[in-house]
C-alpha cells in the first residue's frame, strides 16, 4: 500500500462466527474502535490503541459487537511515527493517547 502502511480495514462482527485468534507476529496495528471498545485477553482497550502481539496469542472477547478500523504497519515501520521505542510497546495495548498525547 505504502512505504509504512501494510494494509488499512474495517472489521465489523455481531457474532455470525468466531473471531480468529490474533497470533504473535513482527507487526503493528493501530485500531480506532467504531463501537464500545472490545476485551482482548481479559483487557478493556481504549477507543484507538495499537496492538503488538509478540509473546502471546490474543484472544478478543466476543460478548459484544465488535468493530473497528484497522492500520497494519509493516515490520519495524511504527518508528517513524512515534519516538517510544519498538521493544516497549511489543505486547502491549498501549492508547494512542499514551503514544501522542491528548
Amino acid at each position: 500500500m505504502t512505504k509504512y502502511v501494510d494494509r488499512i480495514y474495517v472489521l465489523k462482527h455481531s457474532g455470525e462466527f468466531k473471531l480468529p485468534a490474533i497470533l504473535p507476529g513482527a507487526g503493528l496495528e493501530l485500531l480506532f474502535h467504531t463501537h464500545e471498545p472490545f476485551l482482548m485477553n481479559n483487557h478493556k482497550c481504549d477507543n484507538a490503541h495499537i496492538i503488538c502481539p509478540r509473546n502471546s496469542i490474543l484472544h478478543i472477547d466476543e460478548s459484544s459487537e465488535v468493530s473497528f478500523i484497522s492500520v497494519r504497519f509493516k515490520s519495524g515501520a511504527f518508528r517513524h511515527f512515534s519516538p517510544i521505542p519498538y521493544l516497549e510497546l511489543n505486547n502491549q495495548f498501549a492508547s494512542v493517547e499514551d503514544i501522542w498525547g491528548a
